[in-house]
């Protein structure tokens, strides 16, 4: 064979194996894209699946709350305050003696006889022993001034003071137990409180109208919405009281209260202020 002919042979050979291979390639390629396009659409495919079941899942778990809801009707919630108040009907006040001698002895026994005598003339004007209470007896030594010079004298004298607590459980009375003790010999009157002995029934009456003030609110909401009050569901309440409720009882409360020695010229008002949250159920 001519060496023409032999190297066009060889040629067309190397042609022909290259387009084998470039076949071979330009299959891979398609291929190999075609796979991941698949496992792509797959994986895509697998994940909506999923999503589906998800938004399935979720979208009848929500409707089913819904549907309760619905069932459980609409609700309502109000605030309804009111107050019950009353006069007071029991009082205190501290009386007190106070003696000056340059004996303390004297003294101190001077400031006894006045506690002694104070004492009974609260018992006579109905006072109970129970409601005096004698807080504490004070000696307070004081330098004696020179009264030419002002300078101080080198001697002493005692100041001795007392002072008792009283309670008198008819407000009605105490200006005549004032007067009983001034008369027994006291010379110091302050500290005037009144008060509540038990607030329950006053309690008990702004909780009743508190609750009928929350009833015209939610029914007067209820009317705007077109729906009308059933039950309530939920109620809570909060007492409010014009006064120190520890200082007298667990039922009882002080409203007013004076320092000094005037004596008030009312005695005011027990207030207790009843507040109640309230929420109704309501239905179309």
């Amino acid at each position: 064979m001519p060496a023409q002919n032999k190297t066009s042979l060889v040629k067309t050979e190397k042609r022909v194996a290259i387009q084998s291979v470039t076949s071979q390639k330009a299959r891979l390629i398609l291929i190999q894209p075609f796979n991941v396009v698949r496992r792509a659409i797959l994986r895509r495919a697998a994940f909506s699946t999923l999503s589906a079941i998800v938004v399935l899942m979720l979208c009848g778990g929500g409707s089913q709350r819904v549907t309760a809801q619905s069932a459980g009707t609409n609700q309502i919630t109000v605030i309804g305050v009111a107050s019950a108040s009353t006069r007071p009907d029991i009082a205190t006040f501290v009386v007190g003696t106070e003696t000056v001698s340059t004996d303390i002895l004297t003294s101190i026994d001077q400031v006894d006889s006045a506690i002694d005598s104070i004492q009974s003339a609260l018992e006579r004007t109905g006072v109970e022993p129970n409601d005096i209470e004698v807080l504490a007896i004070q000696v307070t030594p004081e330098d004696l001034l020179d009264s030419r010079t002002g300078s101080v004298s080198g001697r002493m004298y005692y100041r001795v003071r007392s002072a008792m607590r009283v309670v008198t459980r008819d407000v009605n009375t105490i200006r005549a137990v004032i007067n009983a003790v001034i008369d027994a010999g006291a010379n110091g009157i302050g500290d005037y409180a009144f008060g509540i002995q038990d607030s329950t029934a006053l309690e008990q009456a702004a909780r009743a109208a508190a609750m009928e003030n929350a009833q015209l609110r939610a029914e007067a909401l209820a009317t705007g919405l077109n729906l009308e009050i059933q039950d309530a569901a939920v109620v809570s309440e909060t007492i409010l009281i014009n006064g120190d409720r520890s200082a007298l009882s667990p039922n009882g409360f002080w409203i007013t209260g004076a320092s000094g020695g005037a004596f008030p010229a009312d005695a005011g008002r027990a207030v207790v202020t009843a507040q109640v949250t309230v929420t109704f159920r309501a239905h179309p």
